[in-house]
């Protein structure tokens, strides 16, 4: 575990804030009213730290990827600011964005359907340095894909670069997709559920590359997943996301060990665990079915079992610190009434 009091800081977002217009109907251009909003990230904050590995989990649908895409400049952000570097970058166009292109990269979750079928894996790797190192000859930018493919453990490197991503395990093209974000040694990996397509024999292999990288050349990742068994062994701090606001975060163990927010406590309790007897174990926090979303109050407020009137106003993220569920964990937040 991390202390961040000791980190140079590398990223922060500030009250992000991303919504989607979406029609009702044919009608909605006609009908202002009958166009809705969804707000698929609203007012988002977190730091990420050198070296440390800040976990973004939840169910789908709940604003993970879309976070992920506005870290990476990928979509404008409606309000709120990006800070990379101390530089505030939100307002920056593509000509003044070269560092941060470079600097943060993204490993997608598909590793087939992120790398292109017609292109060898030489060329696949060797495309960030084609677009963001156009001064280097073409034996230099060979040099360094084949370190790269040497660093992700994906050897022998000089057969394998002449293969086409059709040829490889999914296990072999993710480690392509690490390298193809690896060479150019960035500071930031965003990892969008990196190992939620591979069996379950591969992912430990992956998570244990991704973690040795993490050390060895002190990158830091923003982790994207829903699976929190895989969030523990990789993760340093987490941040649980339902329906595009953070309902807790705090450091990966003081979260995953004492949940407090009944969202944070039922995803844990959804964890499968390799006993027979669980296959008639009734769950200890039964949320309600549906997706309906409390307008102007708290959006878990259909779907909690201990939903009360005050949770028709919308809770803030408040430090626990003091309760003695989280005593000796200064850092741990949670968005409920219930620790008001």
């Amino acid at each position: 575990m991390l202390n961040s009091t000791f980190l140079q800081e590398i990223l922060r977002a500030e009250n992000l804030k991303k919504y989607f217009r979406i029609s009702k109907g044919i009608m909605s251009a006609m009908r202002p009213s009958s166009v809705s909003l969804v707000k698929a990230v609203d007012d988002i904050s977190l730091r990420l730290d050198e070296g440390q590995v800040y976990v973004i989990a939840g169910e789908s649908g709940s604003g993970k990827s879309t976070l992920a895409r506005l870290l990476l400049r990928a979509v404008e952000p409606d309000e709120g600011r990006i800070i990379f570097k101390d530089k505030d970058i939100t307002e920056k166009k593509d000509a003044d964005l070269k560092e941060f292109r470079r600097s943060v990269q993204m490993v997608h979750q598909d590793a087939y359907t992120s790398l292109d079928p017609r292109m060898k894996i030489l060329d696949i790797i060797m495309e960030p340095i084609t677009i963001h190192d156009k001064g280097s000859t073409r034996r230099e930018r060979q040099e360094k894909v084949y370190k790269a493919m040497e660093d992700v453990k994906l050897e022998p490197v000089v057969e394998l670069s002449s293969n086409y991503p059709y040829s490889l395990s999914g296990g072999q093209r993710q480690r392509v997709a690490l390298a193809r974000a690896l060479v150019l040694r960035p500071a930031v990996i965003i990892a969008d559920e990196p190992v939620s397509m591979l069996d379950v024999s591969v992912r430990a292999g992956i998570l244990e590359l991704m973690k040795d990288l993490k050390d060895k050349f002190r990158i830091s990742y923003v982790y994207i997943t829903h699976d929190l068994s895989t969030s523990r062994y990789i993760g340093d701090k987490i941040a649980i996301m339902y329906a595009g606001k953070v309902v807790e975060m705090g450091a990966v163990d003081t979260v995953l060990f004492n949940p407090l927010h009944p969202y944070t406590q039922a995803l844990i309790d959804a964890v499968s665990e390799p006993n027979p007897s669980n296959l008639q174990k009734t769950r200890s926090i039964p949320i309600r079915e549906g997706e309906k979303i409390f307008s102007g109050g708290c959006n878990f407020y259909f779907r909690c079992p201990y939903s009360m009137d005050k949770c028709k106003k919308e809770p803030s993220l408040n430090n626990q610190s003091g309760t003695d569920q989280s005593e000796g964990s200064p850092d741990h937040f949670v968005s409920c009434f219930l620790y008001d």
